[in-house]
């Protein structure tokens, strides 16, 4: 029987005759749907024939059919079909396993269609092409990023030391700063104080911030899973740790030597994404670091990712033989190495009897810019609104693609960008897309708190001179920037933290030590008359791992060339200021505890590069005022469309499928609940290695696939 349907000729003569052409096409499918793919080129033809033959027996039965010229598929259902001819029950189910289901897909403009598209080639995007392409056989993928190819800029990107030379520039990250905010002050609430304005940096270019973030590897803390877990049974059951820690694992490749068997338990070692211990060591400053905190009775932790994250240590990084490796390079890469295959598809008229070949694989649109979702005409069953596809902008023109039938939009653009696409497609707050003061007039399809729930890091800097050799002056190309850490949990009233805090396993504070100058108004003073540091330096970098205050973003227009407004909200909840408080003064007891010999001075806080501390002590006010004007960004947004339950906030329920949609996802870090404790792009990893896994397991579902 396969032979009779190997040319479109043989289709061609079998259509002579309707009857007999769809007997051989039912015959056809029950010799070989056992053992054929759906979207097997002989099989999508019989299709193809099948529908157009009983589309133009219908028409030829009744008088409104034959009014058409041609008959439109839309007009045409299954019940059309069922009651108007006189079909057997056989062939009621072909037109309903082999010809309806395709009829839904309800494209009404030509051009391409994808089985799975993909927005955003960053740590979410790369894992899910790679995943999707290896374990559903003959599907087609589109990733659809605004940025560059990361071998444009393939210098900057995989030579560690020079990471902060991405942030900012045009080429590789989108540019955003965050909003001004005034409010009440902490130590003084008849005060009130400034969070000023800083830049934003997020990755826009193949493997989004994984190619120009600092590459450390951290997970977070085991309890702060379980609260994903516990907003409901379904949630439990898909992200419980031991289904986040076996997604961990699967996606780690680590190369640490001679691991234990505690290690070996919490690691994985055939993942693709490679992790490993600093290259060629740390800088002999950054040791004296964790000698120095382990004499103030901080415990040693030799894996942050263990079963304790609490403790001094040194980062396991994202990087290979001392470079860079980025999702793109791990996920991506292999994604686009897989076998290309080609299925036949109609173009044109459906009645044009013309096909084209259609190459399934994945494939990567870079410097593609999406602007908005595309919407079905129609409804879902309950009312959803139906993702058919997106709108981008590709070298200043606007493009259209589709997604087939059985496919899905997978939104993975990140906590800034994908939170905005879903407004600017009329998925949020009402008062966002309705609003006459920024002039957004948007159709709203769904009312969610898309973009409230913005989590972030706040990170201060605390900066001291060495007589060490730093990257001022000794520049390890290796080197990622910070090398050690420093766990603990904060005092609540901004005093010192002492041993009962070093000890605690639940920390909320992580310092990022480096042998290099952060701050910016030491490096590179604003006052001309100020020269710059130019001896060795090294920074202290308290973070808030574990904030109260949570921030939003909000779009600025209906424009989506417009960055949306980002407001963070750093300390508006009086806790947070005060244990970043304590973290600070632990920063500057460290400083003055190392060996008098490494002549150990801070820098800015009572010199030419500041002017922060008035007498002999730094009152509460004073360090108020200094860690608002000295935190920026640690680069960990996340939570802007929250995996939660609809009614607790929620934009995705559990299997991240956006609330009143329809084949429509969102896969990266803006569906956290809360923010993890350390570094995101290894949870973020997990999310989507996790999410794949029921993604195919729906699509096979649907598809009938194995």
């Amino acid at each position: 029987m396969g032979n009779q349907f190997s040319s479109f000729d043989d289709y061609e003569r079998y259509a002579q005759d309707p009857k007999s052409a769809l007997q051989l096409a039912l015959e056809y499918i029950k010799e070989h749907e056992k053992d054929l793919d759906p979207r097997n080129p002989n099989l999508a033809v019989v299709r193809v024939h099948a529908r157009n033959l009983l589309i133009q027996a219908i028409a030829r039965s009744t008088k409104e059919a034959a009014e058409r010229s041609p008959p439109t598929l839309q007009a045409l259902t299954q019940d059309t079909a069922g009651s108007l001819l006189n079909l057997d029950e056989e062939t009621r189910s072909f037109w309903k396993n082999y010809v309806d289901i395709r009829d839904k897909a309800n494209i009404s403009e030509p051009g391409e269609s994808y089985d799975f598209i993909i927005v955003g080639a960053g740590t979410a995007g790369c894992v899910l092409a790679r995943e999707l392409i290896k374990k559903i056989k003959r599907i087609s993928i589109l990733v659809l990023e605004a940025g560059p190819c990361d071998a444009q800029i393939n210098d900057k990107i995989h030579a560690p030391f020079d990471a902060s030379a991405l942030w900012g520039t045009s080429g590789c990250d989108w540019g955003y700063r965050t909003q001004v905010q005034k409010m009440k002050g902490t130590v003084d609430p008849n005060r009130t104080v400034t969070n000023p304005s800083f830049a934003f940096p997020r990755g826009k270019v193949w493997g989004g911030s994984s190619s120009t973030n600092a590459m450390i590897y951290m997970r977070g803390q085991r309890h702060e899973y379980d609260k994903w877990a516990a907003q409901g049974r379904e949630y439990h059951e898909i992200w419980n740790w031991g289904k986040c820690l076996e997604a961990f694992k699967e996606t780690e490749s680590n190369a640490r030597p001679e691991p234990d068997a505690a290690f070996q338990s919490l690691h994985g070692f055939d993942g693709l994404l490679h992790v490993q211990d600093s290259n060629n060591g740390i800088y002999t400053v950054m040791q004296d670091v964790i000698d120095t905190a382990k004499k103030l009775n901080i415990p040693e932790n030799i894996d942050f990712n263990g079963s304790t994250q609490n403790g001094v240590g040194k980062y396991q990084v994202t990087m290979k033989d001392g470079r860079r490796w980025s999702f793109a390079d791990g996920y991506l890469n292999d994604a686009l190495k897989n076998k290309i295959e080609a299925h036949s598809k109609p173009i044109g008229d459906l009645q044009s009897g013309k096909y084209v070949a259609v190459l399934n694989g994945v494939n990567v649109k870079s410097e593609s810019r999406v602007t908005r979702i595309l919407w079905g005409k129609n409804k879902g069953p309950n009312g959803e609104a139906i993702a058919m596809g997106v709108e981008y902008i590709y070298q200043g023109e606007k493009y259209k693609v589709h997604l087939n039938p059985d496919g899905e939009l997978l939104l993975s653009a990140g906590a800034i960008n994908s939170p905005q696409i879903l407004m600017l497609s009329g998925i949020g707050p009402t008062a966002q897309l309705q609003n006459a003061e920024i002039k957004t007039n948007i159709e709203v399809l769904v009312d969610l708190p898309v973009g409230r729930n913005l989590w972030d890091h706040p990170l201060c800097t605390v900066t001291a001179s060495i007589d060490r050799p730093t990257m001022q002056t000794d520049l390890h190309a290796w080197s990622n920037g910070p090398e050690v850490a420093i766990f603990h949990k904060g005092e609540e009233h901004g005093k010192i933290p002492d041993k009962a805090h070093f000890d605690n396993e639940k920390p909320d504070i992580q310092h990022s030590c480096s042998a290099s100058i952060f701050d910016q108004s030491i490096a590179n003073p604003p006052d001309p008359k100020v020269a710059p540091f130019s001896g060795d330096g090294f920074t202290l970098a308290p973070v808030l791992n574990i904030p109260e205050s949570i921030g939003w973003l909000e779009l600025k227009s209906d424009n989506p060339i417009d960055p949306p407004k980002i407001f963070v909200n750093y300390y508006d909840k009086p806790s947070d200021l005060y244990r970043m408080m304590s973290a600070v003064k632990l920063a500057r007891k460290l400083i003055r505890s190392m060996n008098p010999s490494l002549n150990a001075k801070e820098l800015g806080f009572k010199d030419k590069y500041g002017h922060w501390q008035s007498g002999n002590e730094m009152t509460d006010e004073e360090y108020e005022n200094y860690i608002r004007a000295k935190t920026y960004t640690s680069f960990h947004p996340c939570g802007t469309t929250k995996m939660a339950p609809r009614e607790k906030g929620g934009v995705v329920d559990h299997h991240l499928r956006v609330y009143g949609t329809k084949h429509l996802r969102v896969v990266d870090a803006s569906i956290f609940p809360e923010i993890p404790s350390g570094n995101l792009n290894a949870p973020t990893g997990m999310v989507a290695w996790r999410a794949s896994t029921f993604i195919i397991e729906e699509y096979k579902k649907r598809t009938g696939l194995q």
